[in-house]
């Protein structure tokens, strides 16, 4: 299992440069892709295999409860997919996880 969770990201992100033409820029092939585009997909697949290392350990700010998990593994999905709607979902899981285990924090720390 742990093999697993340390490989998963090396059979994701293959598929990020053949979906989409911007995937390309994770190969560091811009022709047909704009910089900036280029760049943000970069960007976007970084933070999701942060997220997906995230979801598969089960530690963020603090350990993640099963919802926060599943929304951990969706939102990293969505931000591997080289597209700006899914990159809106990735940020929206990531935001929903950062609040839930804030405010879980908190409540823990008052009693």
């Amino acid at each position: 299992m742990m093999a697993w969770k340390y490989a998963i990201t090396a059979f994701l992100i293959p598929f990020t440069f053949t979906i989409l033409p911007a995937g390309r820029a994770l190969l560091l092939h811009f022709e047909g892709i704009g910089m900036t585009e280029g760049i943000w997909t970069v960007l976007m697949a970084f933070l999701g295999i942060g997220f997906l290392a995230s979801g598969c350990s089960g530690w963020l700010l603090t350990r993640s409860t099963t919802l926060e998990r599943a929304l951990s593994v969706v939102g990293a999905l969505s931000f591997i997919y080289p597209s700006r709607y899914a990159d809106i979902a990735g940020f929206g899981a990531l935001f929903l996880v950062l609040v839930m285990q804030t405010m879980r924090k908190r409540a823990e720390a008052k009693g």
